[in-house]
């Protein structure tokens, strides 16, 4: 599935785990400016998005939240995910090598 270019490019550890950890849990507040839609845009689409209901406190999941943003796409083979992932990897590649 990825462009020949970048098959058996190796990605630091670190790059990894620093994704991972920016995965983290989101608050109303902090889901609705990361779609870009109000509070209330969000809390009237509470059953269809992905979140967690801890009492009176709701948290998201911003991978989760890309996962439900990502079915809502209009157009999605206007995409060209191949050269998407080329530069992804280039932008890491280029990272570690500063």
């Amino acid at each position: 599935m990825l462009a020949g270019s970048i098959k058996g490019t190796v990605v630091d550890i670190q790059d990894v785990l620093a994704y991972v950890r920016s995965d983290g849990y989101l608050s109303k507040r902090s889901a609705s400016q990361y779609l870009g839609i109000s509070i209330r845009n969000l809390e009237a689409r509470l059953k269809e998005i992905p979140h967690f209901r801890l009492g009176s406190k709701t948290l998201f999941k911003r991978s989760e939240l890309d996962v439900w943003m990502e079915r809502h796409r209009e157009n999605p083979e206007a995409i060209d995910l191949e050269r998407l992932a080329d530069e992804v990897v280039m932008e890491v590649l280029g990272r570690q090598e500063r």
